[in-house]
């Protein structure tokens, strides 16, 4: 690729990306606004979680004994090194266009945010999943759901996500269906994309998911800010 090639890129990923979040605000602010308090939230919770969990002293002795850095506690790692990434990716393939990077990514940070609450330090979160009592990741989420009290809404939400966003029947079946009303999203075949009226759905279900993943989140700090030991 050369350097025209890359420059002109760039700058229509700059303007796909200004032209998206205009839309977004005008014809899905739900979305928009779900999207701006997830990323408050997450700053919000690394308050709690980092702050008061001392991360930065246990980041500090890591590199002092890198040896040691398994033994770092789990869900402060989880904060600082997987959730603030994510949360900006998430942004950034919302006004990309990308939805299916959106919610892709939104499962991820569930299942690390379940293994990180049960675990106590970075060396058991590295542990396969199918070496744990848990054995299956819907396991993990029936478990987290029970230890929250929050009626099946991490189960739900992996199921949902998993069902509809990552596994390969259902993006066939959401191509299929599109394709079937005349319409195809452009995110299907290039990024970045711009949204079209057709979108707005779509962008119903990155703000209903961001929402189900807020609400896990808040009960996850409030539990966390009642304990020492996390």
């Amino acid at each position: 690729m050369n350097k025209d090639t890359l420059t002109n890129w760039t700058k229509r990923v700059i303007e796909t990306m200004e032209w998206n979040m205009k839309f977004i605000r005008e014809k899905s602010r739900r979305c928009y606004e779900e999207m701006n308090y997830f990323m408050k939230d997450v700053i919000d919770f690394w308050e709690t979680v980092c702050v008061f969990g001392k991360t930065f002293d246990d980041l500090e002795e890591a590199f002092e004994s890198p040896d040691n850095i398994e033994d770092m506690k789990a869900m402060p790692w989880f904060v600082t090194n997987v959730l603030f990434p994510l949360v900006g990716s998430i942004s950034v393939n919302l006004q990309m266009g990308n939805p299916l990077g959106c919610l892709t990514e939104l499962r991820r940070a569930l299942e690390l945010l379940g293994r990180c609450y049960f675990a106590k330090t970075l060396k058991e979160v590295k542990v396969d999943i199918s070496d744990t009592k848990w054995k299956y990741v819907s396991e993990l989420m029936k478990d987290l759901d029970k230890e929250l009290r929050i009626s099946g809404k991490a189960k739900d939400l992996w199921s949902r996500l998993s069902k509809e966003w990552v596994h390969a029947p259902g993006i066939a079946e959401k191509f299929i269906k599109t394709f079937k009303k005349g319409y195809i999203p452009f995110w299907f075949f290039i990024l970045p994309a711009k949204y079209t009226e057709e979108d707005i759905n779509i962008l119903k279900d990155v703000a209903d998911c961001i929402s189900q993943f807020r609400e896990i989140m808040k009960v996850v700090k409030i539990k966390l800010s009642s304990t020492v030991d996390y």
